[in-house]
């Protein structure tokens, strides 16, 4: 038995799309030398009993020419009261979200943690800072 096209009910389009983890980019302030594409993670913005839980980064640990973010993350040592942005993206690049992240201070950098000949994964350095406020 067949139906008529007319009969069948196609769903609506979907017009939302939920934000997915490794969509984002991540801006540090232009003079820190800090370029978005040697960002390997973030922590997203957290509230927790009445204040904002620490900002959490991990680099790629990459000594090349371009950007060299050794430099820059050690530049991150003396630096207080700087904005970062995440912005959360689409399939097609399009932001959906933007956070403005008030950065306090650094609270803590790990230039790479445990080295070992047991491992082949790139060396990350991983930063902590003090947020002070979060903007949506």
């Amino acid at each position: 038995m067949e139906k008529d096209l007319k009969e069948i009910k196609f769903p609506q389009p979907i017009t939302y799309e939920p934000t997915v983890s490794n969509r984002f980019i991540l801006k540090f302030p232009t003079e820190m030398g800090i370029q978005s594409w040697i960002v390997k993670s973030v922590s997203a913005p957290k509230f927790i009993d009445g204040k904002w839980d620490n900002t959490i980064v991990s680099l790629k640990n990459i000594n090349d020419e371009i950007a060299p973010p050794p430099r820059g993350a050690r530049k991150l040592l003396w630096e207080k009261n700087f904005n970062i942005t995440i912005e959360f993206l689409n399939a097609h690049g399009v932001t959906l979200q933007k956070w403005l992240i008030e950065i306090e201070k650094v609270i803590s950098i790990d230039f790479g943690g445990i080295l070992s000949y047991e491992k082949d994964e790139i060396n990350t350095i991983d930063i902590v800072m003090k947020t002070k406020n979060c903007k949506f």
